[in-house]
């Protein structure tokens, strides 16, 4: 605006001739106005100051506002992630604790024993299943601890179901709390993530996922 108004109420033609790269420069300006309007030239010289500092000052607040919006975003990530391993580690531990130390009833025997011997179990065989089984039970020391082994596999993917879940439940709830990063707070930032971790939690200490978790089935994979 300021450029706009400068440029067209202004600018005064030159009575002698000047050089064409100076034509539209508002700094250079008052060097080819003429000598009978001087008040003229002083005021515009003053007017295009003002508006030079004015452009300057809003550049500098807007780059100290986004440079402070990046900050914030940068401290809720950081805050996120935490507490998205937090929820990992808690429910590896509650899973590692309380697995199967052998096979399970009903499927699981099969699925341990087709992960170990390479083989191809019933429809539709479940492949990545036995390929990432089989990597777990090269850390048993012996046959015996095959079984725990693939059971272990399955808690550890329950785990990182739960981490994956709590950031699913912060991002839509800070897109439910605020519409833009200036509108975060601590007590909306507090809201926010207490909100993810009791919903990852309840999750995590629930009969069915539980139970899914903690021996060798394709449910916790599935998860």
């Amino acid at each position: 605006i300021f450029r706009t108004i400068d440029a067209h109420l202004f600018y005064v033609l030159p009575t002698e001739p000047v050089p064409q790269s100076l034509y539209g420069r508002g700094f250079l300006r008052n060097i080819i106005l003429s000598k009978k309007n001087s008040k003229l030239r002083s005021f515009s010289s003053l007017f295009s100051i003002f508006a030079a500092i004015y452009a300057l000052r809003h550049r500098k607040e807007s780059k100290i506002i986004h440079l402070s919006f990046k900050t914030i975003m940068k401290q809720y990530r950081l805050v996120d992630n935490i507490f998205g391993w937090v929820a990992f580690i808690i429910a590896a531990f509650t899973y590692c604790s309380t697995i199967e130390p052998t096979a399970s009833f009903w499927d699981c025997p099969e699925f341990i024993t087709t992960a170990y011997k390479q083989e191809i179990g019933h429809p539709p065989g479940a492949p990545f299943f036995m390929l990432l089984g089989n990597f777990f039970t090269h850390f048993a020391s012996d046959t015996t601890q095959v079984a725990k082994m693939v059971n272990t596999m399955s808690a550890l993917l329950s785990a990182v179901c739960i981490m994956f879940l709590f950031w699913t439940i912060t991002h839509l709830a800070r897109r439910l709390v605020i519409s833009d990063w200036k509108e975060l707070t601590t007590s909306k930032l507090i809201a926010i993530e207490a909100s993810g971790m009791v919903g990852a939690l309840i999750y995590t200490f629930s009969d069915t996922f539980w139970f899914s978790a903690v021996e060798g089935e394709v449910y916790a994979y599935s998860s």
